[in-house]
């Protein structure tokens, strides 16, 4: 049997309305019942995640914005890692100058406070419906710094063209410093090197005195990549980015997440 159970949540855990079914909350109180620790592992900010364990009542740990941050079932963190200043300061400055005519791109910065975009986006309405979850604005020329652990860059017209040059360049020039990766062909994600779902995973397998064979993982996106790949398991959703699938070609592949895909899976593993 499994002793810790990670899931992404958006395209993973929650259907395409970015809702959780009653069906894959009841199979989330079942594996709590039974003392397997079920923890989310996201890319989203942990105030946001925090919402949704209480309106649910749940007693999950929270590895958010990518592995940046793990909070225990308590809700106390256990882990942090943030971007050095200057490389958030750099990144701003090269983002500032390629992006200053494209209007529908949109940058993003999590801090402990909150979520900062630097313009409005109807986008994410329906994105934290679930939370109620919302941003803040900032200004480039003072933009917020420190204590930063998560950048993100999303298109408002699907313009992964641009999107895939930014990635390109990123990589060229802060990838020894950054782990740079799409949680959706629309959303680039920027942390500390150090920092991937897969590390997080196994510090909390470590924490827990979990050997990394009895951890099983679900995921859609390429920041679902390392935790995949270390987990004792690691499944692959059918509706998961084809780019995943060709980089991880063993894993297993199961049913997508407007089927209840990973409450279906876990439901057999409780089963068996």
């Amino acid at each position: 049997m499994f002793q810790i159970i990670a899931s992404d949540l958006d395209g993973t855990l929650l259907n395409n309305a970015h809702l959780i079914s009653e069906k894959t909350l009841q199979t989330i109180q079942k594996v709590e019942q039974q003392n397997i620790t079920f923890s989310f592992a996201t890319g989203r900010h942990h105030l946001d995640v925090l919402e949704i364990k209480k309106k649910f009542n749940l007693n999950s740990y929270m590895i958010t914005s990518n592995g940046a941050r793990i909070h225990d079932e308590n809700n106390h963190l256990i882990y942090q890692k943030n971007l050095s200043t200057k490389v958030v300061f750099d990144i701003l400055n090269y983002l500032n100058d390629k992006l200053a005519d494209k209007e529908n791109m949109i940058v993003h910065l999590y801090t402990d406070s909150g979520w900062y975009m630097d313009k409005k986006a109807s986008t994410f309405d329906n994105h934290y419906k679930i939370s109620n979850f919302n941003y803040q604005l900032f200004n480039f020329k003072k933009p917020p710094t420190d204590n930063i652990f998560k950048l993100l860059v999303t298109s408002e017209n699907n313009d992964q063209e641009t999107l895939n040059l930014i990635e390109k360049n990123l990589l060229k020039i802060f990838g020894q410093q950054c782990n740079i990766a799409f949680s959706t062909p629309t959303c680039l994600e920027i942390m500390d090197k150090e920092v991937s779902k897969g590390s997080a995973l196994q510090y909390l397998a470590q924490k827990k005195g979990v050997c990394l064979k009895q951890t099983i993982a679900f995921g859609d996106g390429m920041n679902d990549l390392e935790m995949l790949s270390v987990a004792g398991k690691g499944l692959i959703m059918e509706n998961a980015h084809e780019r995943l699938k060709k980089a991880l070609p063993n894993n297993e592949v199961i049913e997508n997440n407007e089927v209840n895909g990973v409450a279906n899976y876990i439901e057999k593993i409780l089963e068996a």
